[in-house]
């Protein structure tokens, strides 16, 4: 048998905790407006160009490797594959069906990538001829027209913008 006393402390305790309720919604409130303020003293003041907002967008995609025919003749079995990074451009009000279609023109690429292989020309950087008219007709067929303006493919892993990461976060 257990008899609950009450001390003048209670009082106090059970105030303090009814409180501290409220403190991670006091606190994330402080954020928000200290965040603000700041973009206001930056100069942004909620007319920055916005990451969905109307106006060409670039997004570059995480690196694919796609398998590649040597020059030299390797031996049977053997395969070469080598990294590259499409940077996909949004027309005008695309960013945002871009986004949304992102993993099915990923695995869309890879098919189209690894369909053939891409060839080496002799002083070992990739044959892209054609490659980006087809990559650009792959990505109409998920999308639609007038969403994907263009497909950029870059022949390596070049380091992402900050940018870049944060817009790649929120699409994914």
């Amino acid at each position: 048998m257990s008899v609950a006393h009450d001390t003048p402390n209670t009082g106090l305790i059970m105030s303090l905790l009814s409180n501290l309720r409220l403190f991670p919604f006091t606190l994330a409130c402080g954020l928000v407006l200290a965040g603000m303020s700041a973009a206001q003293a930056e100069g942004g003041g909620g007319k920055s160009k916005t990451a969905f907002g109307p106006g060409e967008h670039t997004l570059q995609l995480a690196p694919m490797w796609i398998p590649v025919t040597s020059v030299k003749p390797k031996k049977t079995g053997a395969s070469a594959y080598r990294p590259i990074t499409l940077i996909l451009t949004s027309q005008d009000h695309g960013m945002m069906a871009m986004c949304y279609k992102l993993p099915y023109l990923t695995e869309a690429f890879l098919f189209t990538m690894n369909h053939a292989p891409t060839p080496q020309n002799h002083d070992g950087r990739l044959n892209l001829d054609g490659i980006h008219t087809r990559l650009l007709n792959a990505a109409t067929q998920i999308t639609g027209p007038n969403i994907i303006k263009s497909v950029e493919i870059i022949d390596g892993t070049p380091r992402p913008t900050p940018n870049n990461q944060d817009i790649l976060a929120l699409c994914q």
